[in-house]
């Protein structure tokens, strides 16, 4: 048992790697992800984006009840703002798959990262390059 069994994205103690405080630029200890796969395409001049990310510890991610994110509900960001909600409850060792299409961006490339919302971003960073 640790400090995260039974929890959730919205009440895991924001504990660091190092067991210290998390401050934003630390990794959390209790919240991590890895992408097992992206797909891009462009279509109608937008970027249409499928990725699947796995949930490599305990607490359990949220997908939350609302449209809007709520504190605590992960989500997957693009440059740091939220693209995309979970569509379902996601346990440990289980995948979500995020389906989202936005305008192309004017950048060469683009960071998808998950957070749980207002609370701390977590896991891998996947670059995806936009020509």
């Amino acid at each position: 048992y640790s400090e995260a069994t039974g929890k959730t994205s919205t009440d895991v103690p924001l504990t660091a790697v190092g067991n210290v405080p998390y401050n934003g630029s630390n990794p959390p200890k209790y919240l991590n992800a890895e992408f097992n796969w992206v797909k891009t395409d462009v279509v109608d001049g937008k970027l249409h984006v499928m990725a699947s990310v796995g949930n490599l510890t305990e607490p359990l991610w949220l997908a939350g009840k609302s449209d809007t994110p709520q504190t605590g509900d992960v989500v997957l960001l693009a440059d740091g703002r939220p693209v995309a909600k979970l569509s379902k409850d996601t346990p440990r060792f289980a995948d979500a798959i995020f389906d989202f299409t936005m305008p192309l961006p004017q950048t060469k490339e683009i960071a998808l990262r998950l957070a749980a919302f207002n609370r701390a971003e977590f896991g891998e960073i996947h670059r995806i390059a936009v020509n």
